[in-house]
């Protein structure tokens, strides 16, 4: 069953909550995307950490024209402390978390809800579009995703792997599970995937094969520093999975390190990272796999020089 949440009177009180630093270019976009919900009831949160960009005037010039909440810090929290400050300010029986970077569609909170409120479910995650710096957008591709859900592996796949799942940021949860949850992201620093393993532990979550925001790939994104969340990585795996999934879950990131190290050139790390994640959890698929991407790469790398 799938209420249509448009036209029932009495409708839930949703909170948008957005961590705001440095995004200038893109916070007006975020906070339009929010106003413009087809969706009535809303609270809008803006907290912002401090922006050394011009972010905190026009973050003061849209509050006066849209009138949301808006907390402005006099010094940089970092983004955990700055999300659990807006957190506070929270009233929604539902929240919707947000970058100052991100776009949601207009349709997003109405037809989530919908979705919830048929089910007998606590949130719902959904798919994306990347939206990257020359102004491409794509859908992801979360056929794995769709599986992992009907399978009922999803929460196994999540013990040993960051790779394949939803963004947090494209689903509408109840706002309770935070409010229990929300410590761990001081605990953490990789948050948002010990984040989710949280939650589907304990938490009924469906999923909504659809693209309900937009994710903006720049060179900031925490992904594309590899070596800076390595570590906050094999945190998760090591404190978060269960023992028995340990061994899988250091294989399949070491396995990533090396894909990552191949993309920017480095084969001998790539096959360094490959060789420690065959260790972990050896297999001939797994050999395969990586075989077959470092022959592309260098398959390339001898076209283009044949080329020049």
């Amino acid at each position: 069953m799938v209420m249509d949440i448009k036209n029932i009177g009495d409708k839930p009180l949703v909170s948008v909550l957005i961590t705001s630093y440095n995004h200038a270019d893109y916070i007006e976009q975020a906070i339009l995307s929010v106003i413009e919900q087809d969706y009535g009831n809303i609270q809008l949160v803006v907290t912002d950490g401090n922006s050394t960009d011009g972010s905190v005037g026009l973050l003061r010039g849209l509050q006066e024209k849209y009138d949301f909440e808006l907390l402005l810090n006099d010094v940089n929290l970092g983004v955990q402390k700055n999300l659990i400050r807006g957190f506070d300010r929270v009233r929604g029986k539902y929240i919707n978390l947000m970058a100052s970077d991100e776009i949601i569609a207009n349709n997003k909170i109405s037809e989530q809800l919908s979705f919830i409120l048929g089910r007998d479910i606590d949130g719902v995650l959904g798919s994306h579009f990347d939206l990257y710096t020359n102004k491409d957008c794509i859908q992801a591709d979360m056929k794995d995703v769709v599986r992992l859900f009907e399978k009922g592996a999803m929460l196994n796949s999540l013990y040993v792997s960051d790779t394949v799942g939803p963004l947090v940021q494209s689903g509408l949860f109840k706002t309770e599970i935070f409010s229990e949850l929300m410590p761990y992201r001081t605990i953490y620093k990789s948050d948002d995937w010990a984040i989710l393993i949280k939650i589907f532990e304990k938490y009924k979550i469906g999923f909504l094969d659809k693209p309900f925001m937009y994710y903006r790939i720049t060179t900031e994104n925490a992904h594309k520093n590899y070596w800076k969340t390595l570590p906050m990585r094999l945190e998760v795996v090591s404190c978060v999975a269960p023992v028995e999934k340990r061994f899988i879950g250091m294989s399949n990131i070491f396995e990533s390190m090396a894909e990552y190290l191949l993309c920017d050139g480095r084969r001998g790390g790539a096959v360094k990272f490959f060789l420690a994640s065959f260790v972990f959890d050896p297999g001939f698929k797994k050999f395969f796999r990586f075989g077959s991407r470092l022959f592309g790469f260098l398959y390339r790398k001898l076209n283009i020089f044949g080329r020049s």
